[in-house]
């Protein structure tokens, strides 16, 4: 690999200071669903910063829809809190109040929160007609961000 090509590595420390359900929703359709029923889902992510405690929220919402792609079965929304001691060592040099941290740190965050939000996708609708919604891996690189 040259020079020209490496990709820098990044090491952040942080701290997950807690997790939270913010909202979880079932909408039984009228009928039994199949075990075998394949499950769509929509997911977004909402980054929001507390500058002052030096915490980032990550906000996970997954709307699971029938395999029809309309109805609406469920729907979770989390967030994952994080503590990043060197937060304000990557305040933007263009807007004092914007964070510019590396994407592959907010990968790794984004790969954490979407994981913990399928846990508690598991716990929440065990036993429901959603049990066998299990949502699949995800890769973080897939979002795009939108300011």
């Amino acid at each position: 690999m040259s020079d020209s090509t490496k990709i820098e590595e990044i090491n952040i420390p942080f701290q997950i200071k807690n997790i939270e359900i913010l909202e979880v929703n079932l909408a039984f359709p009228g009928h039994m669903i199949k075990e075998n029923n394949t499950f769509h889902y929509n997911i977004n992510l909402q980054h929001r910063i507390n500058q002052k405690n030096k915490l980032i929220f990550i906000d996970t919402s997954i709307e699971i829809l029938h395999q029809d792609k309309k109805t609406k079965l469920g729907f979770i929304k989390a967030t994952c809190v994080y503590f990043v001691e060197t937060l304000l060592d990557y305040k933007s040099d263009i807007e004092e109040k914007l964070i510019d941290l590396p994407q592959a740190f907010l990968n790794t965050l984004n790969s954490i929160s979407i994981s913990t939000t399928r846990g508690l996708m598991f716990s929440n609708f065990r036993g429901t007609f959603l049990h066998n919604a299990v949502l699949p891996i995800i890769d973080p690189q897939a979002f795009t961000a939108e300011k």
